[in-house]
């Protein structure tokens, strides 16, 4: 378990508690439809035949003709459930409860996007955790993968220091454009701020990955198309500043280093999950798209 200074907890078997379900439960768009049905609500420790129980009950809730407030309500809901546990015995039933919440709308307008990112960003204050929900929920349908790339995008912004405006989608040039006013050597080079620089680097894979391996036609559709517009000097200016860094950390880091371990994931992150997909992408495209 990696527990830096700066907070940054880069653990993704780290869960919530069910208090945090509970507390949100209590002053939420579903206060007055939905009350949690449990023999000891007490309790931190549930179990598997307990998860399943509040799956299923929020499930319920899917029958309901839901106002867009109600909606984002379950999608914060089902998700705190989700991440209760990493067991496999109730993996399917918070698998399920996931899924069919984030495919209950197909709604990609912009504020509902918005709203939706937003709650989920104020109501799960893990970051871990919400790395670890994006990576999931963008598989679930298009809106939950418009609202994970605009919670990832926010949460970029956020690690760099930046003003989140808006959750909402950017053009893969502007990576680099937020990149290029950190220090981002400084930031490998200080133990208290290198797992920052990891989880920086684990959103640039997302977002990379999310603009460039991915259709997103039905984004495309819906008036974003410009957020994925691309040529092929942005995919080379980007593989060559992430190349730059790999560099940096071959010639800056040893064994020695009491962050090395760490250092190492951060390396190999860039290497497989940004600079491979960007080398992939050149070699399939020939000026254009």
């Amino acid at each position: 378990m990696i527990a830096p200074a700066d907070g940054f907890e880069i653990v993704e078997e780290s869960t919530l508690k069910l208090s945090n379900l509970i507390n949100y439960l209590q002053d939420s768009p579903l206060t007055n439809m939905y009350k949690l049905d449990l023999n000891n609500p007490t309790t931190e420790e549930l179990t598997s035949k307990e998860i399943t129980h509040i799956c299923q009950s929020l499930e319920k809730l899917l029958l309901e003709d839901l106002t867009y407030d109600q909606l984002t309500g379950l999608f914060v809901a089902s998700s705190i459930t989700y991440l209760l546990s990493r067991s496999f015995q109730d993996f399917e039933s918070r698998t399920e409860l996931l899924h069919k919440t984030f495919r209950y709308s197909n709604s990609l307008d912009p504020l509902h996007l918005h709203i939706a990112a937003k709650s989920l960003h104020s109501n799960i204050n893990s970051k871990s955790n919400l790395l670890f929900l994006c990576k999931n929920i963008c598989f679930t349908s298009d809106t939950g993968n418009a609202i994970s790339m605009c919670l990832v995008w926010a949460m970029f912004l956020e690690t760099l220091d930046k003003e989140i405006e808006m959750y909402c989608f950017h053009p893969l040039s502007y990576i680099q454009e937020l990149v290029a006013d950190a220090d981002i050597n400084q930031m490998l080079n200080r133990k208290e701020t290198s797992a920052k620089a990891y989880f920086l680097f684990q959103l640039m894979s997302i977002l990379v990955s999310s603009i460039i391996s991915r259709s997103n036609e039905e984004l495309k559709k819906a008036g974003y198309a410009e957020y994925f517009k691309y040529d092929l000097s942005d995919i080379h200016s980007l593989r060559d500043w992430a190349q730059k860094i790999n560099q940096n950390i071959i010639l800056s880091f040893n064994a020695t280093n009491t962050n090395y371990d760490l250092i190492m994931m951060i390396k190999e992150t860039i290497t497989y999950n940004i600079v491979a997909l960007l080398d992939d992408k050149l070699k399939t495209i020939d000026g254009g798209h």
